[in-house]
């Protein structure tokens, strides 16, 4: 299970997501996951950006039906409308001659980004703009659609440069070169390999004072140009390094202020053959040129300790391609070759089962669902880029596999025939050809079981030649694809964070096929994840007497689910481990990671980290592999490094509110106050909520500037941020929101006023112990011996259901405070036995101040091993 990375969204319409994909949020509305609304909703999109001008009704039926005559691309659209407005309960579109959205029951992200570009909002621009224009989405049968699509793609994303460009130059223009740095920074990520973007970043760099982050960002840009283009970058990127390191670069500050200013700083489907494929043997898969290797060449010219420490720390994120396993498989989604859409689900449901049936007869370890789709995603994207690039090779780089299980299916009269084999990625050598399977249209199962039986035979010829049993085991019968199609729109919405509609279309796959029990698993792993810990166990209790019948990864992610709500987390992280054996790869490893630092084993999980690309498959697009690895490092007290992974983070993720959280802690532990001030001044000015990333970040800074030596500022922080919330208004009623407040009050050193959300928080929810935690903690601070006592025995009494050790961890602060250190420290050893897991938290809890310098707190603080 993993931690929630996105807030709880509460919306009075509709919303439409249209920057980074395509889905639908609010109500009961589950769009993003019903493959027949994927037309409704394109058409939505397409009238959303259209804004006020609309879209025509001929233009409508043109794009969606282009081979129809007209009167019936009138009906066909009045069908599709029909169909939105029965599904969504409202009508999202007005208009019958020219369609327009109704802004009283969809609001769109595309519409908020236009008023922001013409506004002249920047920030508010940049926050929107979350990926690229229906990223993914593809109009198969209409070239004409996908040409306006790809058109409006790039014409959003010029909006956007350009509308960042003139706010970094009005920054500049004004003399805020640390202000226009930012604008740089996000047009850099928006187009890495843009010469005049490096530029303008090194330029306003230089001009605050940066000149060293000015020739890291010349280093970074000579990489990613190398990488990508194999070629040299622009002479003048030469230029300005040697200009920048004579320090003859003008200075064009217009005002005293300015000086010293610190530095600011889904998935695509395949294309699927239109034209049906005649049913033939696959063709072999031939190297056509070496792999892409992946690695950074350090400038010539720039030298200098510094410098040469943090490009050597760029370096360990963009490692060489890992050495192939010969023993992992790789299950590529099945081609589909009918021409008819319907039944692309299939080729990923063949390749699903395949794995699982790879893994529960032990033949080999393989490569997880979700694993093999993003790396199927990167090999598409490259050959699209370069057709010359070899595919399979592709494809084992981006996994790690050294073994691949390719297929395509076809129609043939009414029937599907599978065609199978398995290949040595890196000769391209067919190693087996299984002969072709049949099935019929309607259910492909007989075909996929003697598929998986076939394949598991072949794996076990080829990897033992001597085995007694070619064949494999017969293995239980593969979900109907309907419950297959809802399955994967389930797992597109939760990799959103959207638990609740996640797991509504989880229990309708499963109610559409009993006998598919990976759903169930993945109810009870969402329940855990949202924080619903009542109903995760539930489910776990629910399926308990039939477990034996799970595939063996949704066994072993029950008992993890299982072990996280009994707090016992060396259980999780033995179940992740033997997750790992099984399904080996980024994924794996980087989830094993996270398990173990909860355990303080920060070692390992360091070396797992570094030892995964983060520009391959699954983890290209995950913003924690870069907190968990800026955590890695602070854990190990190196902040300069952690605040190097963080940065590096931002540069990917520019808008997500967790990795600057990340930031700021570093920054926090350095001492650079103001560049962490002006990160969260930045953030706030164009956030109209609290979510979880920016709360964390606002909850936390100040303390770790107290714990590293910062008590001043750290109070000054708590104060300025109580200031700003309460000024904007933000809600102060939820548990989260009453908990930051607590915290900041008593950062601010305003006892009586956290008591007062203590009292309101207890008042609301007795069951959750920070309530009583504050009401104790306080109660300490001001003197009140008698009340904090009564607190912390109210803590020790009460039950708390999973609570993960927190009841123990309040009771530890309360005698910190009071000065007992020996039963604050046996306190937090109870704590983790609890499962409290926050070990990269326990230095800077204020309460723990008085034990900084107490040998068996510093023990507990030491990494393990």
């Amino acid at each position: 299970p993993r931690p929630d990375h996105s807030p709880a969204i509460a919306i009075n319409v509709l919303q439409l997501k249209t920057f980074g994909g395509l889905w639908l949020i609010g109500g009961d509305a589950l769009a993003a996951g019903r493959e027949g609304l994927r037309r409704q909703l394109l058409l939505l999109a397409l009238v959303a950006e259209s804004g006020e001008r609309g879209i025509s009704r001929d233009r409508a039926i043109a794009f969606f039906w282009p081979e129809g005559d007209e009167e019936r691309g009138r009906r066909s659209l009045n069908q599709l409308r029909y169909t939105l407005r029965r599904e969504l309960g409202v009508d999202p579109l007005v208009g019958t001659r020219t369609l327009r959205v109704d802004p009283a029951h969809l609001a769109s992200d595309v519409a908020q980004f236009t008023t922001a570009i013409a506004a002249m909002d920047a920030d508010r621009a940049a926050a929107l703009y979350t990926g690229p224009f229906l990223d993914g989405v593809f109009a198969e049968g209409s070239a004409e659609l996908e040409a306006m699509i790809e058109e409006r793609r790039a014409a959003l994303r010029r909006a956007l440069e350009g509308g960042l460009g003139g706010a970094a130059r009005a920054a500049e223009s004004r003399g805020e070169w640390h202000v226009a740095v930012g604008y740089w920074r996000r047009l850099v990520g928006l187009d890495p390999l843009s010469t005049g973007f490096v530029i303008g970043l090194m330029q306003a760099l230089a001009e605050s004072d940066d000149a060293s982050g000015a020739l890291v960002a010349a280093g970074e840009h000579e990489a990613t140009v190398r990488r990508e283009l194999e070629t040299a970058p622009d002479a003048r990127i030469a230029a300005l390094v040697a200009e920048i390191r004579a320090g003859t670069l003008a200075i064009r500050r217009h005002s005293p202020e300015a000086a010293g200013v610190p530095d600011t700083t889904g998935p695509a489907r395949h294309h699927r053959t239109d034209a049906a494929a005649p049913a033939v043997p696959l063709a072999p898969l031939t190297l056509h040129q070496p792999g892409r290797r992946w690695g950074v060449a350090i400038p010539a010219g720039i030298a200098g300790a510094v410098v040469v420490v943090v490009l050597g720390l760029l370096l360990s994120f963009h490692r060489p391609a890992p050495r192939l396993d010969p023993n992992q498989v790789l299950v590529v989604p099945f081609e589909n070759r009918t021409g008819d859409s319907t039944l692309t689900s299939i080729g990923a449901m063949a390749a699903d089962w395949i794995t699982q049936g790879i893994v529960d007869e032990g033949v080999a370890p393989a490569v997880a669902p979700l694993s093999a789709m993003a790396a199927v995603r990167e090999a598409d994207s490259l050959t699209r880029r370069d057709p010359h690039e070899d595919r399979l090779r592709v494809l084992a780089e981006a996994s790690g596999a050294g073994l691949v299980v390719a297929g395509a299916y076809d129609r043939v009269g009414d029937s599907l025939a599978f065609q199978v084999q398995l290949s040595d990625p890196l000769t391209g050598r067919v190693l087996a050809a299984l002969p072709v399977t049949r099935s019929g249209l309607t259910d492909p199962s007989p075909a996929l079981m003697e598929l998986r039986q076939r394949v598991v035979g072949a794996l076990r010829v080829h990897l033992n030649p001597v085995a007694a049993d070619p064949t494999g085991q017969r293995a239980s019968r593969p979900p109907t694809p309907a419950a297959y199609r809802i399955f994967l729109a389930a797992q597109e919405v939760n990799s959103r964070y959207h638990y609740e509609d996640a797991i509504r279309l989880y229990r309708q796959a499963y109610q559409l096929d009993t006998t598919f029990l990976t759903p169930v698993a993945w109810i009870a792993m969402s329940y855990y994840s949202a924080g619903d810990f009542v109903r995760s166990d539930s489910v776990l209790q629910t399926v308990a007497p039939r477990e034996s019948r799970f595939q063996a990864a949704d066994r072993l992610s029950l008992q993890n689910t299982r072990a996280a709500l009994a707090g016992d987390r060396m259980a999780v992280v033995r179940a992740s481990e033997e997750l790992r054996r099984i399904m080996p790869g980024a994924e794996a490893d980087a989830f094993l990671a996270e398990d173990l630092l909860q355990v303080n084993r920060v070692a390992e999980a360091l070396a797992l980290l570094k030892g995964v690309n983060p520009d391959h498959g699954w983890l290209k697009g995950w913003s924690g592999y870069w907190n968990f690895l800026a955590a890695s490092y602070h854990m190990t007290g190196d902040y300069q490094a952690a605040l190097a992974v963080t940065r590096e983070g931002r540069r990917r993720f520019p808008n997500e509110s967790g990795v600057l959280g990340a930031e700021v802690v570093q920054l926090a532990a350095l001492g650079k106050v103001a560049e962490l001030q002006h990160e969260i001044d930045q953030w706030v000015s164009v956030t109209p909520a609290l979510d979880r990333g920016l709360r964390s970040a606002l909850g936390v800074t100040g303390q770790e500037l107290r714990a590293h030596g910062h008590a001043a500022e750290g109070k000054a922080f708590a104060i300025g941020v109580l200031a700003t919330l309460q000024t904007r208004g933000y809600p102060d009623t939820s548990m989260a929101d009453q908990v930051l407040f607590a915290s900041l009050f008593c950062q601010a050193e305003s006892w009586r006023r956290a008591s007062g959300v203590a009292q309101a928080m207890e008042a609301a929810r007795p069951t959750n112990p920070d309530g009583m935690g504050y009401l104790g903690v306080t109660a300490a601070r001001m003197g009140d011996t008698l009340a904090a006592r009564s607190a912390a025995r109210l803590l020790d009494g009460r039950h708390y259901p999973y609570s993960f050790g927190r009841p123990q961890m309040w009771q530890a602060r309360i005698a910190a405070v009071e000065g007992d250190q020996d039963r604050a420290v046996a306190l937090i050893h109870a704590a983790i036995r609890d499962g409290y897991s926050e070990y990269w938290a326990l230095h800077r809890i204020p309460e723990f101040e008085s034990l900084q310098a107490y040998p068996p707190f510093i023990a507990l603080l030491k990494p393990a091993g």
